[in-house]
């Protein structure tokens, strides 16, 4: 009878932990779907969008290996942490079964797709023309989200881009795509800006210049097309120079589902497009 007991007593407990392994997966499943459910324009992930560096032959070239649409794999790397750097490892089941399952439960899967396809597709040129003179070209680093202090506590929105020449007027700043002047003038953040919208209705921000080329709000702009000059405006009433380093501020905003926009890190597709620099003639 005793050994009856504990084998019961043994099985009860043996059955318990199984139905708690289970209940265990089945709320993290729950748990990961609802937050897959919940990620949108407004997600960090794809506000962030880090490439990790990579290069778009080998993005290419993953998406003919596996038979996969470029756009999709780009988003399932960034979602999963895969290094497209490091796809021909990959496992083709299990790329594919991540895909799936962005695919069923990110209601927004297929515009940011969209998303992804026209900045890659529209933005042509690096947004700093460089020097037949030989002259000291540009740096930037992944500033996306740093801290800022001037008007109160806030995070950068974009990425800035210093000439190595730290000197106003001297670096040319030009379109990255094709578009349409919407904003020019002033704005005590940004100095003397530019706001290009894309055909996609995506909103190119270029601020701090130090003076503007022909172009009035309403006017069509082409890829290369000049916009102004590198400079340090801002941070004050209008005209206030000399706050900081001569630089250009790079944003890039996207429209959510209901029209509102959300900035995203224009780091990795500036890194794209470093080898579309213009060169134009100029020198000190």
């Amino acid at each position: 009878m005793i050994l009856i007991r504990i084998l019961k007593y043994f099985c009860i407990l043996f059955f318990c932990a199984i139905l708690n392994v289970m209940l265990s997966q089945w709320i993290l499943e729950d748990l990961s779907q609802n937050k897959m459910q919940e990620l949108s324009v407004h997600d960090e992930t794809f506000r962030k969008m880090d490439f990790s560096g990579i290069d778009m032959e080998s993005v290419q070239n993953a998406s003919i290996q596996y038979e996969m649409d470029r756009d999709e794999l780009i988003l399932t790397a960034i979602y999963h942490n895969l290094d497209l750097n490091e796809s021909v490892t990959w496992d083709k089941k299990y790329l594919w079964k991540h895909r799936n399952m962005l695919v069923k439960k990110y209601r927004d899967f297929s515009y940011l797709k969209k998303i992804i396809n026209s900045l890659l597709g529209e933005m042509e040129y690096f947004p700093v023309a460089a020097s037949t003179r030989n002259i000291h070209f540009v740096e930037y680093v992944d500033s996306w989200q740093f801290e800022r202090s001037y008007g109160g506590k806030r995070f950068h929105e974009g990425c800035d881009i210093m000439g190595k020449v730290n000197k106003r007027g001297l670096y040319p700043v030009i379109s990255v795509c094709d578009g349409t002047v919407e904003k020019i003038g002033w704005l005590e953040k940004g100095g003397w800006r530019v706001g290009i919208r894309s055909k996609s209705g995506i909103y190119y921000y270029y601020a701090h210049l130090s003076e503007y080329a022909d172009i009035e709000e309403g006017n069509p702009i082409h890829a290369g097309e000049l916009l102004g000059f590198m400079g340090d405006s801002g941070y004050g009433p209008e005209g206030t120079t000399g706050k900081f380093d001569v630089h250009l501020h790079f944003g890039i905003y996207v429209n959510d589902q209901e029209g509102n926009e959300v900035s995203i890190n224009p780091y990795w597709f500036l890194r794209l497009k470093n080898n579309k620099v213009l060169y134009f003639d100029y020198g000190m």
